[in-house]
């Protein structure tokens, strides 16, 4: 329990040494704290040889993934798509920085580090890391004439839990969807759900389909459990964001999808790029499903594998690294970064891959199809502009947080916080217009599914992101009478922007957890700007205006509990707050 507390400090952390008990990452025979990443040991290592080889007088700056707590500036982010999509330009590659400036010889480390590195993620092969972090689902071991009692994936006794994968003749799940139906769910997920998330490039995605149902797979399961895996994931994410009606029916053939992917965690999580790909590929259908697994843990694991895996550095220019390669690595860090703040923000916790710190491009905009082909850019509209939109936002996000609940200094261009405010409101709104203007200068954007769904995320990320910057944080703990209104209507905003997603019939991605957890804590902000502001508003809103928007509220949890019961929780909360709160106010009217 302590080990999981522990914050890295050194020579003990914080949370042992107020416990007057010795700190399980601290080695007392070398007197310094054991590293908890080879990476960042190796990393820091390199640095120090670096400095050993300049002369004394020169300046070094070691630079290093800090633990969470840290409070360290965050990097300043830009309030249009030119200013952020440069970011890290002007950085050489630390390997070729290295191998220049201190003799190193990287492809001996490479060899070194190929050689020291386990082919598994966990402490022992058999037993997972995922094991701690997916929450007890339930498979079955046999469909069809003969059944088998239903048990605990992580029940490690049970000879047939995930801990133990045993072998089968046949993948009864997958054979229960034709070819036919599988493609048309591949394609929801190509248009719809991947833009945002590029786990895979397209090509993969169909490769893994092809060699399911093409190879006789299904037939025999002896092979290709990586396929299997990507296939039943991402049918699941087709079915979780397409149902209109029937959603219990497709929650549950999504579910033994999910649970028949299970099956394989011990094989696909690997110590590797393809094993960073199955953890982000679960994490994104737990953002659909959050009952499936421990979303803060599984983001944390997956920011702890793009350090290890040195997704956070750029790899030096060398005719030997193919454009493929390179384009995966970079979105990978992205993916990886983008879920990993999105997490954060909901639990107000600091972010473990802060860009102060990792100057990675944004991937080529180059189409999948011909990212091998052809190594140049080609004209055309940028494959990759709706992930990188939702990438931009996120930077804003993370300096809200940054600065407003870690409270870590101000960016430099900034005198003030009024004016840092002032400024990362207009950051917002322009990121917003940026997106209105593109649509214009490319009208072919529009009829795409996925820019559709992009839609439905900035309605819902521009009042998101001002109500982060007018409600109460640790740096502005009583906001003003103007941050106040300001947060009472966009907090409205946000739920209507999440209710009109749920109930849009263009088969866009509906994340249950971000829309459960930002609209309770819009409805929170609603509710206690109403006690706060009852003079103001009434001024400025009727009641049966301020009376709909109670509704609104209502509507939304009912409509995600419909997906996610734990939301029913969120209604009853609300609803017992809103009563009170309601009478308050008309008491506060008819003494007006």
């Amino acid at each position: 329990r302590r080990k999981l507390k522990c914050d890295g400090n050194v020579p003990a952390c914080t949370k042992c040494r107020d416990a007057g008990v010795e700190c399980l990452g601290f080695n007392s025979s070398a007197q310094c704290e054991a590293p908890r990443s080879i990476a960042d040991f190796l990393e820091a290592h390199l640095e120090t040889l670096k400095s050993a080889s300049r002369p004394d007088s020169e300046e070094v700056t070691v630079t290093t993934s800090p633990q969470p707590g840290s409070n360290e500036q965050s990097p300043t982010t830009g309030s249009t798509e030119s200013s952020s999509s440069s970011f890290g330009q002007s950085r050489e590659s630390t390997t070729a920085s290295i191998e220049h400036e201190s003799g190193i010889d990287t492809g001996l480390l490479d060899h070194l580090m190929g050689d020291i590195t386990p082919s598994f993620l966990g402490i022992t092969e058999g037993r997972p890391l995922l094991s701690c972090i997916v929450k007890g689902t339930s498979t079955s071991a046999g469909v069809g004439p003969v059944r088998t009692a239903r048990m605990t994936d992580l029940d490690a006794s049970h000879p047939n839990s995930i801990l133990n994968p045993q072998p089968t003749t046949a993948d009864l799940v997958l054979e229960g969807f034709d070819s036919k139906t599988a493609q048309g769910l591949l394609g929801i997920y190509i248009d719809c759900i991947s833009p945002q998330y590029p786990i895979y490039q397209r090509g993969e995605i169909m490769a893994a389909l092809k060699y399911v149902y093409n190879s006789g797979t299904c037939k025999n399961a002896s092979d290709g459990f990586r396929e299997r895996y990507i296939v039943s994931l991402v049918m699941a994410m087709a079915l979780s964001s397409a149902a209109k009606v029937n959603q219990k029916k497709a929650k549950a053939h999504a579910y033994s999808l999910v649970c028949n992917a299970m099956r394989w965690i011990p094989i696909v999580a690997t110590n590797d790029l393809g094993g960073l790909q199955a953890l982000l590929l679960l994490a994104h259908y737990a953002f659909m499903n959050p009952g499936i697994a421990n979303i803060w843990l599984l983001t944390g694991l997956t920011s702890q594998a793009v350090i290890d895996l040195g997704l956070h550095q750029e790899l030096p220019d060398d005719a030997n690294v193919s454009h493929r390669d390179r384009d995966t690595r970079r979105r990978l860090f992205w993916v990886a970064w983008e879920m990993e703040v999105s997490v954060c923000s909901v639990f107000s916790r600091p972010v473990a891959l802060p860009l102060r710190h990792f100057e990675v491009f944004f991937p080529s905009g180059l189409d999948d199809v011909v990212l091998e082909v052809e190594p140049q850019d080609l004209p055309g509209t940028d494959s990759k502009f709706i992930s990188k939109k939702f990438w931009l936002s996120r930077q804003i996000e993370a300096e809200i947080m940054s600065v407003l609940q870690q409270e870590d200094p101000i960016p430099a261009q900034y005198d003030t916080l009024a004016q840092w405010v002032h400024g990362t409101a207009s950051s917002v709104q322009q990121w917003y217009v940026d997106l209105e203007t593109a649509a214009t200068a490319n009208p072919s954007l529009v009829s795409d599914r996925g820019w559709k769904g992009l839609q439905h995320y900035a309605d819902i990320a521009r009042p998101y992101l001002l109500l982060m910057i007018y409600r109460p944080s640790k740096r502005i703990p009583r906001p003003t009478q103007d941050y106040w209104l300001r947060a009472f209507v966009t907090s409205v905003e946000v739920a209507e922007a999440y209710l009109k997603q749920a109930k849009a019939k263009d088969g866009c991605a509906r994340y249950v957890f971000h829309g459960c957890h930002h609209g309770f804590t819009a409805a929170w902000i609603f509710l206690d700007a109403l006690a706060q502001c009852r003079g103001p508003i009434s001024e400025r809103y009727y009641l049966p205006e301020v009376e709909a928007w109670m509704r609104v509220f209502t509507e939304l949890f009912k409509t995600i509990s419909e997906r996610w019961t734990a939301a029913s929780s969120c209604l009853e909360d609300y609803q017992r707050i809103l009563e009170s709160r309601r009478n308050e106010y008309l008491r506060f009217l008819e003494w007006k």
